[in-house]
């Protein structure tokens, strides 16, 4: 992707290694850089460690072994955290395939929490925010409604506006193309989009972890297809379908269920 000694990288990841109580590694020995607002599709079959990698990039687990830098400084070295994790996760940010909405807060309250607590914004300040985003993922009309009350594909909507009012250094996004719901779909490819023309959040760096292959080379830079706990190849998301090389990767391509 890009050499290291290039100053625009957002994300640095080397020999990172993650293994359950000394079993087989999840992940293994992967290293890859990312450049500043740009976005990494990943892609491979269930049980690969795409999940994993996010969790452990998200500080939700610690790695066995590696380094983890972000815009040139470490946050995470062989064996331990060298920020309080909160502190990462501010930059950070995981949305889930699973949402992890505040089941007692309503829409509008699950966007603007952070921006109170952890950003220090005003009440009006957070609100004014949170419906700016909210209705540009079509959110406008279910602000008062409980999670609950709403779709799953309106669950993963608020989950994708909570994570985007925090304007994010590195944005981690674990399965966003699973809802059945299409306008979904949409609303992440113009998240996608307002991320890039965005003055705030134009910088903000992307991981996607998906099991389309079309959505992943319609809108992210780079692909990389995992196995096994590593990268088995990235490439340009343009070159992807035309220069894999490793046969894993070409049957993969080749199964046309991972094309919806």
């Amino acid at each position: 992707m890009v050499k290291k000694e290039e100053l625009n990288i957002a994300l640095n990841v080397k020999d990172l290694s993650f293994s359950y109580n000394s079993s087989n590694p999840v992940i293994d020995n992967l290293s890859f850089s990312l450049e500043q607002g740009k976005r990494l599709a990943v892609l491979g079959k269930s049980g690969c460690g795409k999940s994993t990698l996010l969790k452990l990039l998200s500080t939700l687990l610690m790695p066995s072994s590696g380094s983890l830098s972000l815009s040139t400084q470490d946050y995470f070295t062989d064996e331990d955290w060298l920020f309080e994790t909160w502190e990462i996760r501010q930059k950070v940010i995981l949305v889930f395939q699973s949402y992890n909405l505040f089941p007692n807060l309503t829409v509008l309250e699950n966007i603007t929490l952070a921006l109170k607590i952890v950003k220090s914004h005003s009440k009006e300040s957070a609100v004014d925010l949170a419906k700016s985003i909210g209705c540009k993922l079509g959110l406008e009309n279910i602000f008062s409604s409980y999670p609950n009350e709403i779709s799953g594909g309106q669950s993963q909507r608020v989950a994708l506006a909570r994570a985007y009012v925090m304007y994010p250094s590195l944005l981690l996004l674990d399965e966003v193309t699973s809802a059945i719901d299409p306008s979904t779909i949409n609303s992440v490819i113009k998240l996608l989009e307002e991320l890039k023309e965005n003055e705030a959040t134009k910088k903000t760096s992307v991981i996607m972890v998906t099991h389309n292959i079309r959505f992943a080379v319609d809108h992210s830079d780079y692909i990389a297809f995992m196995e096994n706990g590593t990268f088995v190849e990235i490439h340009k998301s343009n070159d992807f379908l035309t220069q894999a090389i490793d046969g894993r990767t070409k049957a993969y391509i080749n199964d046309s269920k991972y094309f919806t």
